[in-house]
């Protein structure tokens, strides 16, 4: 069972760690109900400001259970522990929302400054590592060269990467899952942060160790699974490869993408003759929530089932990998402004290397009802999705998915996939609905084309858009 680092009572569906045929996707249901006691905390008075501070306040931890409040996060100059706020906290320190072990936002204690690097009891877990046994502090020039076209181009091993290890970690191992297994999963300790660090990325392995977690017939040991948060600046394409720490590595992994309770992209090779795992996505987030990238070895993930996994997982050290991230401005493929009544048709779209996204943006009337329709052209083994997002803030929230499950290469998404609002007359009762969003000026959809099992090739998957406004 997890442990808890917040007052949270849930039960979620979720696909960190889903099963079925490497190559199908598929979702695990997982319900949790989390220990809500948090041990009582004598606070000290500030006088000075009449804040009230836990006795531990601002002093070094190496994980949530070291604080008397439960709640470690990472300063400027390393993992403290902090308390809960609405808006009191001292000098240099501001109450800000940080994610917890679910997809809640929690507001605690911040120091003022980002941290100058990612420290963890004084420790630096920074490495651009070459093989599997390297120490943690340790800094390797390599002679492989900086990597040209898709991520999964470069060989196995690391060449400018830098990478946030596995042993630095407070537990020394990436997080089986968020919910539903025997590891604390705090993502204000395990992050990969694109915005205030030079992480390019990240490297663990598939151990041999029995891991905990939940079944539908209740508790079970199986395979590791690495979970890896990421938070990146709003709108920032990710690139998302991960392939063998070594040309020696025994590991086959795939990757999954998900915001904490469903999966958003997969792949489990980027190409015919290529292990590399990969996938593209637009960071979604305009809050400080993270974006969790879970990669597993092939061989495990084919042996999972709803009730255990069957026998013959492996892992070990010879099952390294190494997740590199690249990023690029969001940049879709622009279809212009349109008008109630108004179709607008692109042929000859493709997706051209494994685990390719396309965005794509239209602007239409606030209350229009748009429909997205995909027609498959050429790529027998190309399963057409589309993802239909809101876009509210400049956030990218996958509102609607819609897959082609009949394999006739036909796929659409309307009317009420892409809606900002709910009209005042649509509004249902004893709900909120806000007007504002509810305009009859432009703003903005997004939808995104993506193959189901995150394949492309051989040979481009290539299809025809469809927007018809009404």
């Amino acid at each position: 069972m997890l442990r808890p680092s917040m007052l949270l009572a849930l039960s979620a569906t979720t696909a960190l760690g889903c099963g079925g045929e490497s190559g199908d996707q598929g979702e695990r249901e997982v319900d949790v109900v989390f220990d809500t006691s948090i041990p009582d905390v004598d606070f000290e008075i500030d006088v000075a400001q009449e804040i009230n501070l836990p006795p531990d306040f601002g002093d070094l931890c190496n994980g949530n259970e070291d604080c008397s409040t439960g709640y470690c996060i990472e300063g400027p100059s390393g993992f403290i522990c902090t308390k809960t706020c609405v808006e009191e906290c001292p000098d240099g320190w501001g109450c800000k929302g940080v994610q917890s072990g679910s997809a809640d936002v929690v507001f605690v204690c911040v120091p003022d400054g980002a941290p100058d690097r990612d420290v963890i009891g004084g420790e630096t877990d920074t490495v651009t590592p070459t093989d599997t046994e390297i120490p943690v502090d340790t800094q390797i020039d390599t002679d492989v060269g900086p990597v040209t076209g898709n991520a999964c181009e470069a060989p196995p091993g690391v060449g400018g990467d830098n990478l946030r290890a596995e042993p630095g970690l407070p537990s020394g191992d990436w997080p089986d899952c968020i919910v539903g297994c025997a590891f604390e999963a705090n993502p204000t300790i395990w992050v990969v942060d694109l915005r205030n660090t030079n992480f390019t990325g990240a490297m663990g392995s598939f151990d041999a160790f029995e891991h905990v977690y939940q079944f539908e017939d209740g508790e079970g040991v199986g395979p590791d699974i690495d979970v890896i948060a990421v938070k990146a600046p709003k709108r920032t394409m990710l690139e998302l490869a991960v392939l063998k720490q070594t040309v020696d590595s025994f590991t086959e992994p795939l990757i999954y993408v998900s915001d904490g309770f469903a999966v958003r992209t997969y792949n489990s090779d980027v190409a015919d003759g290529n292990s590399c795992a990969r996938t593209t996505l637009a960071f979604p987030y305009v809050s400080d929530l993270p974006i969790y990238v879970v990669t597993e070895e092939a061989e495990n993930y084919d042996r999972w089932t709803p009730t255990g996994y069957e026998s013959g997982t492996v892992g070990g050290g010879d099952y390294g990998w190494i997740l590199r991230i690249r990023t690029a401005p969001f940049a879709p493929t622009e279809l212009g402004s349109l008008t109630v009544g108004q179709t607008r048709t692109l042929g000859d779209e493709s997706l051209t290397v494994g685990g390719e996204t396309r965005y794509y943006r239209f602007y239409a009337p606030g209350t229009a009802r748009p429909t997205v329709s995909i027609a498959r052209r050429s790529g027998a083994g190309f399963s057409p999705s589309l993802a239909g997002m809101k876009t509210i803030e400049e956030e990218l929230v996958w509102q609607r998915v819609a897959e082609d499950g009949d394999n006739d290469g036909q796929v659409s998404l309307g009317p009420n996939g892409f809606r900002p609002c709910i009209p005042q007359s649509e509004c249902p009762v004893g709900v909120s609905c806000p007007p504002n969003l509810c305009t009859e000026g432009q703003v903005e959809f997004v939808f995104a084309v993506l193959d189901y099992n995150g394949r492309a090739g051989p040979g481009r998957f290539a299809y025809d858009v469809t927007v018809r406004i009404d």
